[in-house]
């Protein structure tokens, strides 16, 4: 397909794009199937390089893939939930809490 059949293609054309799906695009200045193509996020984050506990760094975003050591669900005293994992890998480890989540 060529660049101006790209553009020449409508966007309803697209299997799964509705009205209010094409007036959001619009609202973007998304107008045809070239637009889309051409249409690049704002702030892309790199989430292919894994990181060790021990090298993570505080404030900064890292991917990191760990061992889920225990798991704590207790009931606040307003009646909400909180979970606590303890993860970690060979080089540390530390502490997730979630609050108000649904848990099975």
């Amino acid at each position: 397909m060529t660049l101006a059949e790209l553009h020449a293609k409508k966007l309803a054309d697209i299997q799964g794009i509705g009205e209010k799906r094409e007036a959001d695009l619009r609202a973007v200045e998304v107008h045809n199937v070239l637009d889309l193509v051409m249409y690049y996020p704002r702030r892309w984050v790199d989430r292919t390089q894994e990181c060790r506990v021990s090298d993570l760094v505080a404030g900064a975003m890292a991917l990191v893939v760990v061992d889920v050591l225990s798991v704590d669900k207790r009931t606040t005293r307003n009646r909400r939930s909180m979970v606590t994992v303890r993860v970690g890998d060979g080089t540390g480890k530390f502490t997730l809490t979630f609050f108000n989540q649904p848990w099975r």
